[in-house]
């Protein structure tokens, strides 16, 4: 784990989160006394993971004096100057990217999982883009995805139409880093929607069910509702 590279998506403009708070970014809401982000750094220190990104862009300066003042030279900052969306997020941070794989997380989700798992399955199946979903969580505000028999990601549906086989994305990916050379020659996109919805059908895209809840702050209700321990 110590040699593969972690990217944490913080630049979200979080704006149904603002309903809660209009002054800090969703990855420094605090679940269970502690910033969403702190949790995520210290399942990634526990794991042994040593390089891990940050791409910040609403409110970053807050991230940025936040990781001097409690992660010192713990992390490495990937800022975006304007909104890039998650897929921009990605390409911006790739100068910064020295691993074959890497892993992606979203900054607003949270999930006590041994991330080795989902490596070793992304390496046996010898994907391309692996996936993890829970088959814990559940609701109709979730989007939700279709895997066949052999794990094979098929089809994303949108919210509110969960039928058999479909799980919800956990916020957490292992991508081979070659990829990011094919992502669109634009500045602003998103990996869910233009990276892989798009590339279904024509890349090795693969999805690891497992029996974790995760937890996402994406809403005020979710927010409200969250509770972490590790």
């Amino acid at each position: 784990m110590s040699k593969m590279n972690v990217l944490i998506l913080c630049g979200g403009l979080g704006t149904r989160f603002r309903s809660i708070s209009k002054k800090i970014p969703k990855a420094l809401a605090i679940v269970s006394n502690k910033p969403i982000l702190d949790w995520l750094l210290m399942i990634l220190k526990k794991q042994g993971f040593n390089k891990v990104i940050l791409a910040t862009g609403f409110k970053g300066e807050l991230i940025d004096n936040h990781i001097k003042n409690h992660w010192k030279n713990s992390c490495i900052i990937s800022r975006e100057n304007e909104p890039l969306g998650t897929g921009g997020a990605i390409k911006n941070a790739f100068k910064y990217i020295s691993s074959e794989k890497i892993l992606i997380l979203n900054g607003d989700t949270l999930i006590n999982y041994n991330f080795s798992n989902l490596i070793d399955f992304h390496e046996g199946y010898n994907a391309e883009i692996s996936i993890l979903l829970s088959s814990i969580t559940n609701g109709l505000d979730y989007g939700n995805i279709l895997i066949d028999k052999n794990n094979n990601i098929i089809d994303f549906k949108e919210k509110g139409n969960v039928k058999k086989n479909m799980f919800v994305n956990s916020g957490v990916y292992c991508v081979n880093t070659r990829l990011i050379f094919e992502f669109p020659n634009k500045k602003s996109f998103s990996f869910e929607k233009d990276i892989l919805e798009k590339w279904t059908l024509i890349k090795k895209i693969k999805g690891k069910v497992v029996k974790e809840n995760f937890i996402d702050i994406g809403t005020p209700e979710r927010f409200n509702n969250a509770t972490f321990k590790l």
